[in-house]
């Protein structure tokens, strides 16, 4: 009987490190061929180049992302329950309205339970030429029933399209894919997808799916999910829930309906993304060319880099371009010409090109200006029309835009809007109108609501004053200013956004004399209609002490681009700071200008208690050096907390020696925040004295102290030896809470090796069959990093690909001087001792193994092949069926139960379990292979006990078998089985050996192909 061969390998390598590590390794090759004189010189230097480059960077896990869901072994916790409740409600309401039928995987009702897809990801990504998608996304199972559910989330379908899609193991991809949730970047294989999801009676339990290198496209296709509770068929529509999940509403204003405003009420994710593009789609089609996406007051807000998306597809409207077919998620239809969005969420500002956001506060905002060019050149009596009786929305831009193309006698109908509307949007866009309106009506009515009590009205009123084309409305303005005290504060404002040579003159009056907030405005108007004395004005304010208005002057100095108005900036703070402490303004001018100047005259306010002290340390951290660090230490003990914070950053900053042997002293604060501070900035250290740092903190701090946890969590952020070493010691000599601390730390340490993407490259290599360049690559990693676990076991597997088990158990073996518990390397030990038929040995890892992984089903299989071996077959028996109820789908497991039913005469269900087993495993080799050795050893039973036969059905029966056995070990070779070494001594074919068969069988099997990674019988794990 033979044992299959699985590559298990997670990639674990951070994105930025995995990019900069790939091109040195481009670099390489290019050098390699260009100069192979030079080859081993070229290569370790560009790979220390690289690593001392990367080792300036250190990676930190991150624990929030599995916090964010339920627990994959349930929890009954009243509030996880009732918030995914309320999910599942919101969508079959919104399935309700829609009048869409509500899948029974929805309805506790049907079923009394409900699955939910939370946190979907469809997105797509480039891998060199290629291009990919993936899906990613917590199915989440609420079991309201009176009984435990359960499934393997491995065979979980995908259908796309119609295409369907099974589960691979993470090692199968050659793409390397990231997501993004809140603001935070995983990798895709940093996603477990487990072998068995239990969710017991009144819990909710849930677990990563994931399915990765699905075929590209710009498209938005139609994705469902199909797998079985029990015998219960499941099936999930994804594309119909997240349709549900963003809740929008759509209508067309203006015009004949020419802009269209989508209302999101619900919550957005990437694959509901598809609803707007399928939409806009569907507008492009009626020649809808304008959009508006307006986000409801109660809608959540969207992740970050969905909003990201938006603000792009924004930008992107209309331009045509050509990398919209390499965008993250779906782009917009390129005939949807604008895009607007209203009140949307958060702040971000991902592109900076040269084209302005379309984003505005309100809806009324985003229509006036998706409507910019409409009511300029429709016919003026369907301008007249929508004023009248179009949609609110209408009528405002219908005003606002079209006002200079409406008749003098059209003014009554504008001052009964403003007089009687009950509606403030339509009054201001009516006052604005007012603008193309010179008469003396009009611009009384101005004046008027100029003076209202209600602010927008009165700055619509002045706005239209201020902005018109008109002289009439200019002098309306300028007697105002004269004439009504109250608002002259907002008339300054005014003049300041539409400057005019005619309001300089009493600008510059306003501004050297009278109430301190018109001077202010005045100011700013002068400012911006660029007034010649206006750098006169602003060195008198700065020169009376007492004058209020020096911030404002400061603040518009500092605007100025010429070197005069700079000195005078940098000079009046200095001055300031040499008698009296720090203004925040002066702390600001000092660091924006990076004065070295005030440096001497800062630190002696160091000793000061004073509620701006703080900004005294950040300013001379920003401008500071070396004479800062000695008082800044002296200081440290006495300074709050958020002092002691940025103190701890400029000394780490200015002298990273320094910061080095004062961190244990900072420790000692019972300060939560400091340590983490602490801890931030010894990992972003490029120094290894950093690890030596936090090692002897740990030391020197109690078990119970919650700082020595977040510093075993930080040390893991560290590749090398000696943090390594000391986290392993840890783990194995401490408490159980240390020790598990220890472990996850490690875990870490291993996974972001910054070589990580060569091992990878290398990984990839190996399964292409290039088992000899994998072997170099794997060889260049352990050079430079030789307690690099991974690629030890990696390289093992690589060299008995090759056959050459010698050096293959050497990495095994030093795999386990690194760490002893290191199932994977335990178990792949016991798997070549047995390929060697060194099968006492073999059990004795394989025990060791299955201690420290007790649910790992092939650990179990592979025992039960060694004692198959050793002809213990109910001990065999025994493992098989263990591993059997880990994984009902381990194909080294069906057949090993098969073979053991067969040597104790269970010949018939031994042939069931085969049948059974075929319909999953009938294409691979090695079960072909193993279904023989059941055959041949259910003849030997056969043959061994006549007196349960008939005689002539006695011999028909071997025959039977004998012949089954042929065909099955025919199949195998067709399938590309070749190894003839173990099939000739292999005991479970001993009946067949003599047979003319066996030996023709054993003329058509090559030699093993290093390539053949199924010859070697293993079940490879490198995860520790």
């Amino acid at each position: 009987m033979k044992l299959r061969l699985r590559q298990w390998v997670r990639t674990l390598s951070g994105f930025y490190f995995g990019c900069l590590i790939a091109a040195t390794h481009s670099v390489v090759v290019l050098y390699n061929v260009l100069y192979p004189k030079f080859r081993h010189w070229r290569t370790t230097s560009a790979l220390s180049i690289c690593l001392l480059l990367v080792s300036s960077q250190t990676l930190q896990a991150d624990q929030q992302l599995e916090e964010e869901f339920p627990p994959i072994e349930g929890t009954d916790q009243a509030e996880v329950l009732e918030k995914y409740r309320t999910k599942i409600e919101q969508i079959t309401t919104e399935l309700s309205a829609l009048q869409l039928k509500t899948p029974t995987s929805l309805s506790l009702k049907a079923n009394d339970y409900a699955c939910y897809f939370d946190a979907p990801y469809f997105a797509q990504y480039r891998n060199g030429n290629q291009q990919y998608r993936f899906l990613i996304g917590r199915l989440v199972i609420l079991n309201e029933s009176k009984q435990e559910l359960s499934f393997n989330p491995r065979t979980v379908k995908l259908t796309v399209d119609g295409q369907e899609y099974e589960y691979r193991p993470v090692e199968d991809y050659t793409g390397h894919a990231t997501f993004r949730r809140q603001n935070r970047h995983y990798n895709l294989t940093e996603l477990n997808v487990p072998e068995l999801l239990t969710i017991p009676a009144g819990k909710i339990a849930s677990c990563w799916i994931v399915f990765n290198e699905l075929d590209p496209g710009s498209d938005t296709p139609q994705l469902d999910l199909a797998w079985k509770m029990g015998d219960r068929p499941v099936s999930v529509n994804l594309t119909l829930a997240a349709r549900a999940q963003i809740e929008w509403r759509q209508e067309q204003i203006g015009p004949h309906g020419i802009i269209a405003v989508g209302t999101i009420h619900g919550e957005v994710n990437p694959l509901n993304l598809s609803t707007i593009i399928n939409q806009m789609i569907d507008l492009a089609t009626k020649k809808v060319a304008r959009v508006i996406i307006h986000f409801d007051e109660e809608a959540p807000e969207p992740d970050p880099h969905l909003q990201q998306w938006f603000e792009l597809a924004s930008r992107m409207a209309g331009q045509n371009s050509t990398q919209q077919n390499t965008w993250e998620f779906p782009p917009i239809p390129s005939l949807i010409q604008e895009l607007h969005l209203s009140n949307f969420p958060g702040n971000s500002n991902y592109y900076s090109g040269n084209i302005a956001a379309n984003k505005h506060k309100t809806l009324n905002e985003a229509y006036i200006a998706a409507s910019h060019s409409i009511y300029q050149t429709i016919p003026q009596k369907d301008l007249i029309e929508e004023i009248r009786s179009g949609h609110r929305l209408s009528q405002c831009a219908a005003l606002i835009y079209g006002s200079v193309r409406l008749p003098r006698t059209f003014y009554p109908e504008i001052a009964e809007i403003i007089t009687h509307s009950d509606d403030l949007d339509l009054q201001k866009a009516a006052l604005t109108a007012l603008a193309e309106f010179p008469q003396s009506e009009s611009l009384e009515l101005l004046r008027k609501y100029a003076l209202d009590p209600n602010e927008e009205r009165a700055q619509a009123a002045l706005i239209s004053l201020g902005s018109s084309r008109f002289p009439q409305h200019h002098q309306t303005l300028l007697k105002m200013l004269q004439n009504e005290e109250s608002i002259q504060k907002q008339i300054v404002k005014t003049m300041a956004n539409f400057p005019r040579p005619l309001w300089s003159e009493t600008l510059e009056r306003f501004a050297r004399e009278g109430d301190d907030e018109i001077r202010q405005e005045a100011l700013r108007a002068l400012d911006s209609l660029g007034h010649p004395d206006l750098r006169s004005i602003l060195t008198e304010i700065l020169a009376d002490e007492d004058d209020p208005l020096k911030t404002t002057a400061l603040e518009i100095l500092s605007g100025q681009d010429d070197e005069q108005s700079r000195q005078l900036v940098i000079n009046y703070a200095l001055n300031q700071i040499e008698h009296s402490y720090p203004e925040p303004q002066s702390l600001t001018t000092i660091t924006r200008f990076r004065a070295q100047r005030a440096i001497p005259i800062l630190l002696p306010y160091l000793k000061q208690e004073h509620p701006h002290r703080n900004q005294v340390v950040q300013t001379l951290t920003a401008i500071g050096d070396n004479r800062i660090i000695d008082p800044l230490l002296e200081l440290y003990p006495d300074l709050n907390a958020a002092e002691q914070q940025t103190v701890l950053r400029a000394v780490a900053i200015i002298d990273e020696g320094r910061f080095m042997k004062f961190a244990p002293e900072a420790l000692k604060s019972n300060e939560q925040q400091n340590v983490s501070v602490l801890i931030s900035l010894l990992q972003g250290s490029a120094s290894e004295d950093a690890v030596t740092a936090l090692i002897a903190m740990i030391e020197e701090l109690p078990d119970e102290s919650s700082s020595k946890t977040s510093l075993i969590r930080s040390l893991g952020g560290f590749s090398n030896r000696q943090s390594r070493e000391f986290l392993t010691n840890l783990r194995d000599k401490s408490s159980e809470q240390i020790s598990r601390s220890a472990a996850a730390a490690l875990e870490t340490s291993y996974s972001r090796s910054p070589l990580s993407h060569i091992y990878q490259q290398a990984l990839s290599t190996l399964r292409s069959g290039k088992a000899d360049l994998a072997v170099k690559q794997l060889t260049l990693v352990l050079d430079s990093d030789p307690i690099y676990p991974q690629a030890l076991q990696a390289r093992a597997q690589a060299y008995q690909n090759l056959g050459d088990f010698d050096a293959a158990l050497t990495d095994y073996l030093n795999v386990l001087k690194i760490d002893q518990k290191w199932p994977s390397a335990q178990g792949s030990t016991g798997q070549l001792l047995t390929s060697l038929t060194r099968f006492e040995e073999a059990r004795t890892y394989l025990d060791k193994a299955i201690e420290q992984e007790p649910e790992k089903a092939s650990w179990y299989s592979s025992r039960g092949h060694v004692y198959s071996m050793l002809e213990q077959f109910p001990e065999a028996e025994a493992d098989y069926r263990k591993a059997l109820k880990i994984d009902p789908d381990l194909m080294t497991a069906l057949t090993g139960v098969a073979l053991s039913l067969a040597i104790n005469g269970k010949i018939d269900e031994a042939i069931e379990q085969l049948k059974q087993g075929r319909e999953k495993h009938g294409d691979d080799s090695i079960f072909a292979y193993n279904a023989a050795c059941t055959y041949a050893r259910a003849m030997e039973y056969v043959i061994q006990h006549p007196e349960q036969y008939v005689p002539d059905e006695h011999k028909a029966r071997i025959d039977r078998l004998r012949d089954f056995a042929f065909e099955e070990l025919d199949r195998s070779v067709e399938q590309g089985y070749q190894d003839s070494k173990w099939t000739q001594n292999d005991p479970d074919l001993k009946s067949l050996q003599d047979d003319p068969r066996f030996a023709k069988i054993l003329k058509t099997m090559n030699d093993p192909k290093p390539e053949d990674a199924k010859t070697l019988g293993l079940d490879l794990d490198v995860k520790p």
